[in-house]
């Protein structure tokens, strides 16, 4: 994902996103979120507790961008019904 490594600009387009719809749209940068005051994920269903494991559970990686998303002076909330939770440790 080239839109990772954006520095300079607030927003860039995605031409091809990795998921569906696949159709073109503008997705924030990192910059962006991570100087947010807050950010907040809202996840449900069982088909996202993979995902929710890449991107929660184990170290920042490219493969899983909500993993990169780490505000600088703000709070980050997970929002998970116990379906998307599965497999999690509890803080």
């Amino acid at each position: 994902n080239p839109e990772l490594g954006e520095q300079e600009r607030w927003a860039v387009g995605v031409n091809s996103p990795g998921m569906a719809p696949l159709v073109p749209r503008v997705t924030l940068t990192l910059p962006v979120l991570n100087a947010a005051r807050n950010v907040v994920f809202l996840i449900t269903g069982a088909d996202k507790a993979p995902a929710v494991r890449r991107a929660f559970a184990g170290p920042p990686d490219p493969d899983a961008p909500g993993s990169l998303i780490d505000p600088v002076d703000g709070i980050l909330t997970l929002i998970l019904d116990a379906a998307a939770a599965e497999g999690l440790q509890a803080a």
